[in-house]
C-alpha cells in the first residue's frame, strides 16, 4: 500500500493529469519505506495489448475502448476545468492505484 500511497503522491506532486506508471527500486537491506527509491513517473505508459496501463484497466472491468475514451475526454479538458468535472479522474486514480 505504501508504494501506492508514493506513486499517487508523485503524480500529483508533479501536477500530472491521466494516466501515470511509477517506477520503484526495493532495497532489502533496508527496512520498510527507507527501502523505497522512486525511479520515475512515466507520463506516457504504454497501450500495447501487453501493456500495464490496459491490463489494469481490463483487471478493474474497464474496456480498451472505455480507456481510451476517458483518456481523449481527459486531455481534453482546460486547466480551469471544475472540481467536479475532474471526478472520474479521481475516480480512475483511485482504481489504478488499488489494482497494484
Amino acid at each position: 500500500m505504501e508504494v501506492q500511497r508514493l506513486s499517487l503522491a508523485a503524480h500529483r506532486a508533479l501536477g500530472c493529469r491521466g494516466v501515470t506508471r511509477s517506477d520503484f527500486r526495493y532495497d532489502d537491506t533496508r527496512s520498510g519505506i527507507e527501502g523505497l527509491s522512486c525511479l520515475e513517473v512515466n507520463t506516457q505508459p504504454g497501450m500495447t495489448e501487453t501493456s500495464l496501463v490496459p491490463e489494469m484497466a481490463q483487471h478493474a472491468g474497464i474496456t480498451f475502448d472505455e480507456l481510451v475514451r476517458w483518456m481523449v475526454e481527459d486531455a481534453c479538458w482546460t486547466a480551469e476545468a471544475q472540481p467536479d468535472q475532474r471526478q472520474t479522474l479521481k475516480s480512475f486514480e483511485i482504481l489504478l492505484i488499488i489494482y497494484q
